[in-house]
């Protein structure tokens, strides 16, 4: 009888101490960025965009754009007002607007979005964390 009586103790230790291991976090994500609140839990689709628009309004996607491209737009078009942008559930966040003439200025706007990309990522995967303060 008191072989049975520890069994089923030590039974009982196993089956308590695996129900504590199995967690659901289900917390809203927000992101806070230049003041404003975004709820990211519901959002099926977050991307980022750069575009440029040129002096007589033409709006250009300027992500794929390499350097020789870039020049003959501003050749073309002369100097060109660049957005960079993330879309949350079909809202534009602005990251960022400047009169872009250089080629290395896109570079550093383009990197400062992709960063700003790779840091919501990171905090998507974190199922325990719950809010992101974006810079």
């Amino acid at each position: 009888m008191r072989k049975y009586s520890i069994i089923v103790v030590a039974i009982a230790v196993l089956v308590l101490a695996a129900c504590g291991s199995t967690k659901v976090y289900t917390a809203e994500k927000t992101m806070t960025y230049k003041g404003s609140l975004y709820t990211l839990t519901g959002a099926s689709k977050i991307s980022s965009h750069v575009n440029g628009e040129t002096s007589e309004g033409e709006i250009l996607d300027l992500r794929s754009v390499n350097k020789a491209q870039f020049k003959a737009l501003v050749e073309k078009h002369g100097v060109l007002e660049v957005t960079t942008s993330i879309d949350i559930a079909d809202e534009a966040v602005v990251v960022q607007t400047a009169t872009v003439e250089k080629y290395s200025d896109l570079e550093k706007m383009t990197k400062n979005l992709n960063s700003k990309m790779k840091k919501i990522a990171k905090f998507m995967k974190d199922k325990k964390d719950t809010q992101l303060n974006l810079k």
